[in-house]
């Protein structure tokens, strides 16, 4: 692939995946000498220069995975003129020594060239490198560079290395969040909201004043930094003030399908994504993409998030920005705790929304139900029902299995006679083993592994087959445990759909079980073919249910250092488990719509 062009070789670089690992060093020497050629002064501007641009990148990527720190710093050094760094370079960044962290300062500060700066932040903030102080004071003043991306990451390294001089100033200027462009200016609303609550924190500006600075999006920080008792109150004056110019807001379009991957978290930047909309298209134009060239992929996806930029500029203009932001459990939980009755007041006010206008307010009324489960449970149900089954304009997910936010939520809720009913009528109503898994999922991250298998077995008590099927279909989409395994055993010699269920569960389980070994050999092994192999195995069968237990293994050696390597390929293997399973139920062919219907009120499925 170093001889190749790069329309050819950027086809195949991002896909090593473990075989990373395997690469000797005169080959990581080529790929930086590479990497180096392909570099270009300014952005890409054509689809060559973009090509180039991106095989640069991820040849640094994979070389920089066999570097230690220094060794990385000083091919930073010997790039010329170069394009934006890439995301994925954060995860193979490993820490440099002082000197080598000022030489690289120094060189980025005395060019004039954007990126290379960009570049020599970016490896500070990512590498876990020490810094002397005499180079903290230069990034410290990167935060009033021209360039927004500058002061981003200037902003980022400051807000974790606090400075009273630089907090107290800060606070001083009047920087406030809603001055500055969502879009554009993202990384600084972030990482200077950051800065406000760190202020907060030490006295230099109360909770309220804090909040009323910072994007709707640090809300969760703050609460979860401050205490409820601090911006709790504000808090509820600021979302009440928001959620009545979301609901009076004019929709300008309906905007192109985007996604934000959420994670546990407080402090990870989240990242918009946008969706695939195949399936909203006709059979002919759905095909007709299998042969669309990179250009017109490249063109489409520019258009999709131009249309999304105008949507996110009318509403921000309009004060309605909270459409698209998820402001975190943290939040809403603090209003909970200091302003009941106005998150009660608010709730209701949701429940009464017309079904069109929704979409506006799913993800925030899925908080809110979520914080009003504690102290309100009926209400909180109530909220979550209203919302079923309505997306909002931004589909939020959590952990890897892109758990829809309010299946989240609802099965981190509070438990309670309502909610326990709730989440029986969901694990019902699911149309496809996809929806199923999602739930199971949700519910095993909550630490409800139990309740799962507490309700299978009253299922499988009824001696109904559907009621059976779904019981074992929850148990093999659950974790490993020694209930879920004996249960699903009972019925590996069964015929019909039960026994068709009971098999597709023992396939699911297994997978999951075989993944752990598979995992705690990759985590463990010092031998890099070793790594390469398990590493493959692993990626064929694991699923979303690794996030469950891969802290439970100790990292060796070759995992932390290669540990990100494995995950496109697991990506794109869950990926296809939910394909699949989009189309099954209980592991057989999805009947048609008409036979999951619910059984009518009072219809007793015991009956003979």
């Amino acid at each position: 692939m170093l001889e190749r062009p790069s329309s050819i070789a950027t086809l195949g670089i991002p896909l090593l995946g473990s075989a990373t690992v395997l690469i000797e060093p005169d080959t990581v020497e080529a790929m930086a000498a590479r990497a180096a050629a392909l570099s270009h002064p300014k952005e890409p501007i054509g689809d060559a220069d973009t090509k180039d641009w991106v095989v640069s990148q991820y040849l640094l990527v994979t070389a920089f995975a066999h570097l230690d720190g220094d060794a990385q710093v000083q091919v930073l050094i010997d790039l010329p003129e170069h394009g934006p760094p890439l995301v994925q370079l954060d995860s193979v960044f490993h820490p440099a020594s002082a000197d080598m962290v000022d030489r690289l300062v120094d060189h980025g500060t005395a060019s004039s060239e954007e990126h290379r700066l960009l570049m020599a932040l970016a490896f500070v903030g990512g590498s876990d490198s020490p810094i002397s102080p005499e180079t903290l004071a230069k990034i410290r003043l990167l935060t009033d560079h021209p360039k927004a991306s500058v002061r981003g990451l200037a902003l980022q390294i400051s807000a974790e290395h606090l400075d009273d001089a630089q907090l107290t100033a800060f606070v001083a200027s009047g920087w406030s969040a809603a001055t500055y462009h969502p879009r554009e200016h993202f990384y600084e609303r972030w990482h200077g909201s950051s800065m406000m609550i760190a202020a907060a924190k030490r006295g230099l500006l109360s909770g309220a004043e804090a909040v009323a600075r910072i994007s709707t999006d640090r809300y969760g920080a703050a609460a979860e930094k401050l205490g409820a008792a601090a911006v709790g109150t504000p808090l509820a004056s600021l979302i009440g003030q928001a959620t009545a110019r979301v609901l009076e807001a004019v929709m300008p379009f309906r905007p192109p399908r985007v996604s934000l991957s959420d994670t546990a978290d407080a402090d990870a930047v989240p990242r918009f994504s946008l969706e695939d909309d195949d399936a909203d298209l006709p059979d002919d134009q759905r095909f007709a993409r299998i042969d669309e060239s990179d250009e017109a992929f490249a063109a489409r996806q520019k258009a999709g998030w131009d249309r999304f930029q105008a949507f996110e500029a009318t509403l921000t203009k309009s004060g309605a920005e909270l459409i698209l932001r998820d402001i975190g459990s943290n939040a809403m939980r603090a209003i909970a705790e200091t302003d009941l009755a106005a998150l009660q007041a608010i709730a209701r006010q949701l429940l009464d929304v017309p079904t069109s206008r929704l979409p506006r307010i799913a993800n925030l009324a899925s908080r809110i139900a979520r914080a009003l489960s504690t102290a309100d449970p009926d209400l909180a149900v109530a909220l979550f029902r209203r919302c079923a089954g309505h997306e909002a304009f931004v589909r939020i997910t959590r952990s890897a299995g892109s758990i829809p936010l309010m299946t989240w939520d609802i099965w981190h809720s509070e438990d309670s006679g309502a909610m326990e009913a709730l989440r029986r009528d969901r694990l019902a109503r699911c149309s496809n083993d996809h929806a199923l898994a999602s739930e199971v999922l949700a519910a095993c991250h909550a630490g409800r592994q139990s309740w799962l298998e507490n309700y299978a077995t009253r299922e499988i008590a009824t001696g109904h087959p559907v009621a059976i099927a779904r019981a074992l279909t929850i148990l093999g989409f659950a974790d490993e445990s020694e209930t879920a395994g004996a249960t699903i055993a009972r019925f590996d010699n069964h015929r019909g759909m039960v026994g068709r269920a009971a098999k597709a569960a023992r396939f699911a389980y297994d997978r999951n079980r075989w993944s752990r070994i598979w995992y705690q050999h990759l985590a463990e092994t010092g031998d890099r073919v070793d790594f390469w192999r398990y590493g493959t195995l692993l990626a064929k069968i694991a699923d979303a249910r690794m996030v469950l237990w891969t802290g439970d293994y100790v990292e060796g050696p070759l995992l932390d250092r290669f540990g990100y390597s494995p995950n496109r390929p697991i990506e794109r293997r869950i990926e296809a488990w939910k394909k699949k399973r989009d189309g099954k139920l209980f592991g057989q062919d999805q009947p048609r719509d008409v036979y999951l219907e619910p059984a009518p009120d009072g219809f007793d499925l015991s009956e003979e």
